[in-house]
Formats: structure tokens, sequence, C-alpha cells
């Protein structure tokens, strides 16, 4: 009890880790190359000293942050909420107004979203 099994290496998949250029070759492994890791191969250059970089290195920072993730992960979940409220409401022929004002919020940070990261890597944001 409270002992993980330890399984030999050849019988374990090899999982690469694309974005910051590490493999593992065990799950142990696996757990130990940290999140902030993968993240901060996102991060394309040491901060400058002001102006636009700057801008752009902390923009790059706060996408890459496991927070923002969250942060958007929730909107997320509340828009296919919200997406699910408006249907139901619509069938029982309850008005739908306050569910639309919610859908331009969505979309409102949807799209502060997206113009973060673009402004943050330029046009790569588009490739993964």
């Amino acid at each position: 009890r409270g002992e993980v099994a330890k399984l030999p290496l050849d019988s374990l998949p090899m999982v690469e880790m694309k974005a910051s250029g590490l493999s593992a070759r065990s799950y142990e492994d696996y757990d130990d190359v940290s999140t902030w890791q993968t993240r901060s191969s996102m991060l394309s250059w040491i901060p400058p000293e002001g102006g636009l970089e700057l801008a752009r290195y902390r923009v790059q920072q706060l996408c890459a942050s496991r927070r923002f993730d969250m942060l958007i992960g929730c909107v997320i979940a509340a828009n296919s909420i919200t997406i699910g409220l408006e249907l139901s409401w619509e069938l029982d022929g309850t008005p739908t107004g306050t569910v639309k004002l919610l859908e331009q919020l969505w979309l409102a940070i949807y799209v502060v979203e997206l113009s973060l990261r673009i402004f943050g890597w330029g046009v790569s944001v588009w490739k993964d």
C-alpha cells in the first residue's frame, strides 16, 4: 500500500514534449517535467528593457500562465452553460435577453484573449 508500481522503461510509451523539446522515457519522468518548463519555452526571449518589446514579453508571460488558461477554461465552461440555458429558455418561451447579454460578454473575452495572443506571438499564434 502507498507504493507506486515501477514498470520497466521498455513497457512504457515514449512521450514527446513537443513545445519544450524534452522527452520522457517513463511516466515518472513525465511527472517530473513541469508545466513551467513547457510554458517557459513559449517565451521567445529575455525581457527587454522597455517599450513595445517589453509589453509583448509581458503579454506572452500572461498568456502562457496557468492562471490565464484556467480563467479562459472557466469562461468556456460558463459559455457552454449559457448556450444550454438559452436553448432551454427558448423552448420554454422564457425571454432570453439576459443570456444574449452574457453571450456578448463571452465573445468580448474571446476577442481580448485572441488579440493578446496575436500581440504576444504575432501570426505564429495560428501554428501549434
